[in-house]
């Protein structure tokens, strides 16, 4: 099985670089210097079968990925893409005998820096499957949470992967009329069924989030404005559960969670920073290292009971009165 496993992520990378190199440059590529290309990705190729190896890599881009490749390379020219071509989009329109094929390819995309955030999009085609036959039964099956915005997520991806500059019509909760913002897209991002969008705004000096449900329309545009060049979105979100900033430094958060519900907490992490103690009646110590956000308390408050928050005095306090206004409903 792990033997299975890495060849897969050796072709994935395989066929992610010949899909970089044809949508950047705008040159045709021989079959010779896609294949020194692969062999570069993946040094265990044979140099005696390395070619058939490239061409299945390229069958699959075609006929798979349904990209805009001759099935010979130009005899001037080698292989180019005849139009621009993006992968997402080319997964959308997929031939459905090979979507399994193309669906496991793209989870591991997903985790590129390149694809961060979208593994939601990607592997709910994969229930497309189970729709095309009434008497084929369901194997895999996700939350149908209705996410409002999610046809801009090909088009903001597209402006977030080029840098492209944006006009976004945007109407808050409490707003009445829409507002046009000035964005420079760094991020696509999912926390909760919701995706957000992570940029730079005209005149802000942080990073903003708008929820692409709020997103009624947007367009690219040549107005520029300087901005910080220091956005990195894997210190950005370190400390962070789920995307709302604090002008604050994360803490050291301790919880003590219920013995029924402390296996639930080890299989599942709330948070990558997250260390466990087994206490010795039985109960589980969870330390983490974030900031305290919103998304935190709802978090703790999703599991009521079975969580007490001891450290620090703050949250504890916040977790509290929170718990003692709900009690007020009833």
């Amino acid at each position: 099985m792990k033997k299975q496993g890495a060849v897969s992520d050796l072709r994935l990378k395989r066929i992610f670089e010949i899909h970089k190199v044809l949508r950047k440059t705008h040159r045709g590529w021989s079959a010779e210097e896609l294949c020194e290309l692969c062999r570069e990705v993946d040094p265990s190729l044979n140099p005696e079968v390395d070619k058939r190896t490239t061409m299945n890599d390229l069958k699959f881009l075609r006929e798979v990925l349904q990209a805009p490749l001759p099935e010979r390379a130009n005899k001037h020219h080698g292989y180019y893409y005849s139009e621009p071509y993006s992968i997402l989009e080319g997964l959308d329109d997929s031939y459905l005998g090979g979507l399994n094929e193309a669906l496991a390819l793209l989870r591991q995309l997903s985790k590129s820096k390149e694809f961060i955030g979208l593994e939601d999009l990607l592997l709910r085609l994969e229930q497309r499957i189970t729709l095309t036959s009434a008497d084929q039964n369901v194997v895999i099956e996700f939350d149908e949470a209705e996410l409002i915005g999610r046809e801009h997520l090909i088009g903001l991806y597209q402006a977030t992967q080029k840098r492209s500059f944006l006009r976004i019509t945007y109407k808050t909760f409490q707003g009445e009329e829409p507002m046009s913002r000035h964005i420079l897209p760094l991020l696509l991002k999912q926390y909760n069924n919701r995706w957000v969008l992570i940029g730079w705004e005209n005149g802000r000096p942080t990073p903003q989030n708008l929820p692409l449900d709020r997103i009624k329309r947007f367009y690219e545009t040549a107005e520029e404005f300087v901005y910080p060049k220091t956005f990195k979105s894997r210190t950005y979100f370190q400390y962070l559960l789920g995307t709302t900033k604090t002008d604050e430094e994360a803490v050291p958060v301790v919880l003590h969670f219920s013995p029924e519900r402390s296996k639930y907490v080890e299989t599942k992490m709330i948070h990558p920073t997250q260390e466990t103690t087994r206490l010795p009646d039985g109960r589980l110590e969870v330390r983490l290292l974030v900031e305290l956000n919103r998304e935190l308390d709802a978090r703790i408050l999703e599991f009521g009971r079975d969580v007490t928050v001891i450290a620090p005095s703050l949250l504890r306090e916040r977790i509290k009165e929170s718990l003692i206004e709900a009690l007020r409903q009833y």
